[in-house]
């Protein structure tokens, strides 16, 4: 049995979870420096044990500053909205519906809320959801996210030893 077009698509398929992981970490953390202003750490890694279902790659962002109400409900949601940034100019109902239903369970604890209380209808963040896509459509910021995203995979590689973000990204973004 050939293995090679097998090992092939798992190679690609975990390229494609680490842009995804690196998309999503890069989001939580520009909006919460632009937010806040305050320091940030955030990195990405290989899962060491996989379910059914699973990603290949998960992240985090550690902020050294709590937000509270609309902020925490901001810092939340651009982790998802980091991940469908190549979806965002058709940004129509049902996308914003997408990108609600993808919102992981710590996100939601991030917000201030449940996946139940999400679903059921408890929690409404539309027009937070709209004003991080109009955010991530700037030229500008979507720029200084796909740059972070990049040196996220890279530093997770080994091959970048250098502060996340830079500092013209943290001086760009600073309230």
């Amino acid at each position: 049995m050939n293995l090679h077009p097998v090992i092939h698509r798992l190679k690609r398929l975990g390229a494609r979870d680490r842009r995804r992981a690196a998309l999503h970490e890069a989001g939580h953390a520009l909006v919460f420096l632009r937010l806040t202003g305050a320091s940030i750490t955030a990195r990405i890694y290989p899962r060491s044990e996989l379910w059914i279902g699973e990603k290949f790659w998960g992240g985090h962002v550690e902020t050294y500053r709590p937000l509270i109400g609309r902020n925490a409900r901001l810092f939340g949601l651009p982790g998802v909205v980091g991940e469908y940034v190549d979806r965002l100019d058709e940004c129509d109902d049902d996308l914003m519906r997408d990108m609600l239903e993808a919102v992981s369970s710590s996100d939601w604890a991030a917000i201030g809320a449940t996946v139940d209380q999400a679903r059921s209808g408890q929690v409404v963040l539309h027009d937070e959801l709209v004003e991080l896509v109009e955010l991530f459509s700037n030229p500008e910021f979507a720029a200084d996210h796909a740059r972070w995203a990049r040196l996220l995979i890279v530093k997770a590689a080994g091959r970048y030893d250098g502060p996340i973000p830079p500092g013209e990204i943290y001086r760009r973004h600073r309230p």
